[in-house]
This record gives C-alpha cells, structure tokens and sequence, in this order.
C-alpha cells in the first residue's frame, strides 16, 4: 500500500513542473513573435551616407537620433519615401537634407536664401510666383540643391509662328527656334526654310516663318536650234553671202528639277540632257572686205552685190582749202574724188573700199588731177584734213560701179 501511494505522488509532481515549462515556452514564444512582428528596416540617409537601420521606432526623429544624426533648424527631413513597418529593400527611407545657400533669379527678381532639399523647396521658400506650365527652369524641379546653386525662372513670352498656310501664337520661355518647334509640333523637312535660322535664340514678340521647300522633276522636249558656220572670202565685200548648206535643227529631252516653295514653283534647273536629233549646221560663205574697220574714213553704205564693174588700183588722197572746187565746178568735200574721166566718167557713183579692209564708202566722180595723166594712181580721195591723208597715204582699193556718170556732176 504504503509504496503504491508513493508512486501516485511523483506522477503529479512530474506533470505540474511539465504544464509550468510549457507555459513559459508560450509566453516566450509570443514575446518572440510580438517583437518580431514590431520591427522593420529603413534606409537612413545623410551626409551622402546610406544606412540600413532595423528598428521599431515609429518617429523618424527618433530613429534619426538613434542613429546620432542632429538635424538643424534649416534642415530638412524628407519623410516621403517613410513607412513604419515598410521594408529598406523596397524603398523604404528617411532622407536628410543640409541646408545650402542658393539664389533664386525670376527676371530682375534675385533672392539668395538658406534652405534644403529640391529646387522645387528652393522656389517655395523664395516667395516668387508659382512657376507655371509654360515657364522654364534650368534644372529641373526634383534636382537636389546644392550649395552655390544658381536657379534661374524664365517666364513665358508669345511668339508667332507662321507655318502650312496657318498663324499660330505659341508660349515659349527659353531656347532656340529649333526648341520652339518642337514645342509647337511642327517639324522642318531637310530642304525647308526657317527663318530666323532655327539655331537662333527665340525671341519675346518674334515672328518665326517657315517656308516648305520640295523639288520634283520635270521632262521636256526641247529643239537644238542649229548653227551658222561662216566660211570667209576675201574676194568678196562682207555683204556677198552665200549659203553652202541648209542648217537643220534638232531635238534633246532635258530633265529639270523644279523647286517649290509653299506650293509655289520659284525655280529650276537642268539636271539632265539626252539628244535625240543632233543639229545640222548651216554653212555660209561670206565677203570680209567691207569690214568697217576705219569708222573716220567711213562715208556710208552701199549694197555692191549688184555692181556693175568692179576696177582695182592704186589709191592717193588729196584735201583743199574750205570753198574750192572740183573741175566740174561743184564745192571739194568728202565723197567728191578725183578720176581719170577717160576711164571713169565723171557723175559715176562708186562704193570704195581698200583691200585692207579699210572703207571709204559711198564717192562720185567730180573732180580729176595730175595722177590722171600719169597713170600713178586709179583715184585721188579727198579727205577733210591733211591728217588723214597723211594716215591714208597709198593703198589698195576696189572700187565698185554702182552707176555709170554721163559726164556730169548733180550737186
């Protein structure tokens, strides 16, 4: 009996120290579990340092104290990113901005102030007007301010722009005319014209043309007019012409690139020839004698394709004082020349010219001399100065029949 009993007694004693560490291990467990579930990891970031902080603080000034980050006054706590529970992996963060020293340019507007964190705090602590959606920035809003940093807002202006048929007004702040475009949704073609030069800064109040350029290319038949080859005789007087051979004209098909502006055809030029019918030329012989190659000894024309004789000879010049006369009684002047009247009557109208090329012109025969006689000369020109009989001296002529005279001179 006594040890039956005695058995009973540790198996209570055995199961109430079990039921006690069972409990323990419980509370344990959810104390575990509880303080498990209160803490999260944060990246703590300041002074160009990134931490990883596990904690179960719920404050980010606490956290940041923990971590025995101070704060000053013209700091700034960036809490945007921070989520008690959340996890650094996945973006969790508090970020500590410095204070810096800026300055903030809106037109004649500056400011330089004492702040932290983005461009966008910049602007909100220097009081200027809001920065609207057409006005520009030469950072962006987001950027980290820096110390030293120079902001600068430029503000809207209108500027015209006249394009496709169409005037637009655009709200521009800062950059080129190529910058306008594009705001404006207008795109240059290689060969279109913008004027000012889309590399030029636009401009408040600036009117902006642009001009469509295109080419296209054209084909068109077109005639080769022939040419006239002249073969020279110096037998004949230069208005004695004959032709050798008809000339022929031809054909060709010329390409042209055309270029339009705005619609509008303003140009073109050839690109391309091909020749389907060459020309034939024309070939005409011609006199050379009568080339006017002394205009001061030039007495007008004469057609002498007609002559009626044609006498080749010796020619002098001779002049006189004003008011004398030929032997036929009529006054000297130019055209008036001196003949053998046996051989050529007097009133014979002549067109003379030397081989030389030299012209006399139009003469009749009114006057005679001492060369007659003598035989040393076929005529004797007068001249109106002693000059240019000096500079005719002797030469050469033919002279042209035009007419016979009958011995009389009809002034």
């Amino acid at each position: 009996m006594f040890l039956k009993k005695e058995g009973r007694g540790i198996s209570s004693a055995v199961k109430m120290r079990t039921a006690t560490v069972l409990s323990l291990l419980l509370v344990c467990t959810f104390a575990l579990v509880a303080v498990a579930k209160s803490s999260y990891t944060v990246n703590v970031m300041a002074d160009g340092k990134t931490s990883v902080v596990k904690t179960d603080e719920k404050e980010a000034d606490t956290i940041l104290t923990a971590q025995g980050i101070q704060v000053g006054r013209n700091d700034k706590v960036d809490t945007e990113d921070f989520v008690v529970g959340g996890d650094a992996r996945e973006g969790n963060a508090i970020r500590v901005y410095r204070a810096v020293t800026v300055t903030v340019v809106d037109g004649d507007i500056k400011k330089t102030l004492t702040t932290a964190g983005k461009v966008q705090d910049a602007l909100d602590a220097s009081g200027i007007d809001p920065v609207r959606e057409d006005d520009a920035l030469n950072y962006s809003a987001d950027t980290e301010l820096k110390d030293g940093m120079k902001i600068i807002v430029s503000r809207a202006y209108t500027v015209t722009i006249k394009a496709d048929g169409a005037s637009k007004d655009v709200k521009f702040a800062n950059g080129t005319i190529s910058d306008l475009l594009k705001k404006a949704g207008i795109k240059i073609g290689p060969d279109d014209v913008v004027k000012p030069s889309v590399k030029t800064a636009a401009k408040a109040g600036q009117t902006v043309t642009v001009k469509r350029v295109t080419y296209k290319n054209r084909t068109a038949t077109k005639t080769i007019k022939y040419k006239t080859v002249y073969v020279d005789n110096d037998e004949w007087v230069k208005t004695k012409q004959k032709t050798l051979q008809e000339g022929e004209d031809g054909t060709k098909v010329v390409v042209y690139r055309d270029k339009y502006v705005d619609g509008v055809k303003k140009s073109s030029k050839k690109v391309v020839e091909t020749v389907i019918k060459a020309a034939k030329d024309a070939r005409v012989e011609r006199g050379t004698k009568t080339v006017e190659s002394a205009a001061t000894l030039t007495n007008g024309t004469s057609d002498v394709s007609n002559a009626l004789a044609v006498i080749t000879g010796s020619a002098t010049a001779y002049t006189a004082d004003p008011g004398a006369r030929c032997s036929t009684g009529v006054v000297a002047r130019r055209g008036y020349v001196a003949v053998n009247p046996n051989q050529i009557p007097y009133g014979t109208k002549m067109y003379i010219v030397a081989t030389d090329g030299t012209v006399y012109g139009n003469a009749i025969a009114a006057d005679t001399g001492g060369f007659a006689t003598a035989g040393t000369a076929v005529v004797d020109l007068y001249m109106d100065t002693y000059q240019e009989c000096v500079n005719w001296g002797r030469r050469n002529v033919n002279i042209y029949i035009l007419s016979w005279g009958d011995g009389h001179v009809y002034a």
